[in-house]
């Protein structure tokens, strides 16, 4: 009987790995027709002629897969790959345009999210996809984004774990903070925006989304989550990887993000670091914060840390070097109010 019982459900498990592929497969088969469709009908010369029936088209096969990423959670029970297939429908219907399609998507791998991701690091890695997904969203109004984004850093920083909540923290700082690169618009495009103007101002986009102060409290919260560990070795690490974070910001101009707060979390590093470093202090056996694996060690803080403050080094002298040639901008001098002096000192990093 048992023999019995174990073929069953291993030709089951079979079975519904197959089907997730397949499933799978004919996803990204669909997916990928609607992106070459989308780029023949935005960059090629068709773009008015053919734009109500191309519009149809893909909205009817991204309906399609939405029903068949459905199936893969619900009955082949394949809520990771569902989750993803989600993301990837709701990347091509934002750059086909189409807000109330992407913004179901994204509703869509929420409802996966809550409903069939339970363990820890992969709620964590699911919402670092999410997360990362909906930073590249150009589609949404200010009000759809706001309430997708809001609702993402809830998830994160609801993670189980301290250490998982701060990595998601400092990851949902993202969402409140795009870049908008330099990319060509084609004519037909141009001439479609300038004559649906109205409509576009009526419905203000929220893309690219660019509020410092957000930020700012999305990095102090991670700062809280990490001093609430209980290891003081995780909560160092996890200081060192809001650093990079608050330094990336401040490369970027943010407002909010000034010097300062730098230096106060550099001075409390090095006032910290020396604590892990003792004889009694072993490393944790747990999986170290973020979604890397792997088992933390002082060592490995200590060399994290240092190549922090070399980098801040080489991003004073760029500074420094720009100021001379009398070619700097608000954004490299505020490298010169950073102070890490002592901590440059301490961690016998040789000054420049």
């Amino acid at each position: 009987m048992s023999t019995v019982f174990w073929t069953y459900v291993t030709y089951s498990f079979v079975i519904k790995r197959t089907q997730a592929r397949a499933l799978g497969h004919i996803v990204n088969l669909w997916v990928g027709r609607i992106h070459e469709e989308g780029r023949i009908n935005t960059n090629g010369k068709r773009w008015q002629r053919n734009k109500d029936d191309w519009k149809s088209k893909v909205t009817t096969i991204i309906k399609f897969v939405r029903q068949i990423n459905s199936i893969l959670y619900t009955t082949v029970d394949a809520p990771a790959i569902a989750l993803r297939l989600f993301l990837l429908a709701a990347q091509i219907a934002d750059e086909c345009g189409f807000e109330d399609l992407t913004y179901d998507m994204y509703v869509e791998a929420f409802t996966v999210y809550e409903e069939c991701i339970s363990e820890s690091r992969a709620q964590l890695q699911a919402i670092t996809l999410i997360i990362g997904t909906l930073q590249g969203a150009r589609v949404f109004s200010e009000d759809n984004y706001d309430t997708l984004i809001t609702k993402a850093a809830l998830h994160g920083a609801k993670l189980l774990k301290k250490p998982h909540q701060a990595s998601a923290v400092n990851l949902a700082s993202h969402l409140w903070w795009q870049e908008s690169p330099e990319e060509d618009v084609p004519e037909e495009a141009k001439d479609t925006e300038q004559k649906n103007g109205a409509k576009e101002e009526s419905e203000k986009k929220a893309y690219p989304l660019q509020d410092s102060k957000r930020v700012l409290e999305c990095l102090q919260k991670a700062l809280r989550i990490a001093n609430s560990a209980t290891e003081e070795i995780i909560t160092i690490q996890l200081y060192c990887d809001t650093l990079d974070q608050y330094l990336y910001y401040l490369d970027r101009g943010a407002p909010a993000i000034t010097p300062k707060f730098v230096n106060s979390l550099v001075e409390l590093i090095t006032s910290s670091i020396d604590n892990i470093a003792s004889p009694d202090v072993h490393p944790t056996q747990r999986a170290p914060p973020g979604i890397l694996e792997g088992v933390q060690t002082p060592e490995m803080i200590n060399r994290h840390f240092r190549n922090t403050l070399m980098y801040i080094q080489t991003k004073k002298a760029a500074a420094a070097a720009a100021a001379e040639t009398a070619s700097s901008d608000t954004t490299e001098s505020r490298w010169d109010d950073v102070d890490i002096v002592g901590a440059v000192l301490k961690m016998g990093i040789p000054t420049r």
